[in-house]
């Protein structure tokens, strides 16, 4: 079940394209018949291969890149000496045209649970 490197060379091509693991396995399939392949190798492919752009950067500088990539407007403040991130501000670009527009309305969804580190979301 493993992919060939041709195989890896299209799933992320395809993966930059923002092609579903289903699509994907069957543009494989369809290259190949004989593949034995399931979308579980699809997702495994695709985490490698988010591991490897992920190379040399912190969770925090991973976040930060892509919510910037994303469009989302985001602020953060450290520790004063600079070495902690201590709070993550950040907000979806349609929800933030709505805040502008009703300034006076504000929901936020605080139902999520901690996450690793036991900290609340909000």
């Amino acid at each position: 079940m493993r992919l060939t490197p041709s195989e890896e060379r299209t799933v992320e091509q395809m993966t930059h394209q923002n092609i579903k693991p289903r699509d994907i396995l069957a543009a494989i399939k369809e290259q190949n018949p004989h593949n034995v392949s399931t979308r579980n190798t699809i997702y495994n492919a695709r985490a490698k291969l988010g591991r490897m752009e992920q190379v040399g950067e912190t969770p925090m500088q991973i976040l930060f890149d892509r919510l910037g990539k994303v469009g989302f407007v985001f602020y953060h403040r450290t520790s004063q000496n600079g070495e902690r991130v201590e709070d993550v501000f950040f907000i979806h670009p349609e929800s933030n045209m709505l805040w502008r527009a009703f300034p006076h309305v504000l929901l936020i969804d605080a139902t999520y649970k901690t996450n690793r580190y036991k900290m609340p979301l909000v």
